[in-house]
């Protein structure tokens, strides 16, 4: 994969296995650079899907902390969103959440 994409960095069906393996390696800001890049370079709409869809994976992955705090389970939602942190400690929306969650804990055992 790695001669191939050295060959002709554009290809899109290329890239969505790059982004494939990023995904399960915990990559998610190479996952969506990559997945971006992809959607620009091609229209064949298959292709297009299957970007898609890796671009919704790596959304969702990231946003379980947020669900696991919503359903009362916040060290779970938590730990989601620390490792989400190490994942990609510039990711704003990240960070964001993780500071909503702290206050959201603090408010829940006030209660």
């Amino acid at each position: 994969m790695q001669r191939e994409f050295e060959i002709y960095p554009y290809c899109a069906m290329a890239l969505n296995y790059l982004v494939n393996h990023f995904f399960f390696t915990g990559q998610h800001f190479l996952v969506e650079q990559l997945t971006e890049t992809a959607l620009a370079v091609t229209n064949h709409e298959p292709t297009k899907s299957h970007s898609y869809y890796n671009l919704a994976r790596s959304y969702h992955s990231k946003a379980l902390g947020h669900i696991y705090v919503q359903l009362g389970q916040i060290d779970k939602g938590q730990d989601f969103i620390r490792r989400a942190t190490k994942i990609d400690p510039l990711d704003a929306q990240v960070v964001v959440e993780s500071g909503n969650k702290e206050q959201s804990a603090c408010r829940t055992n006030f209660k």
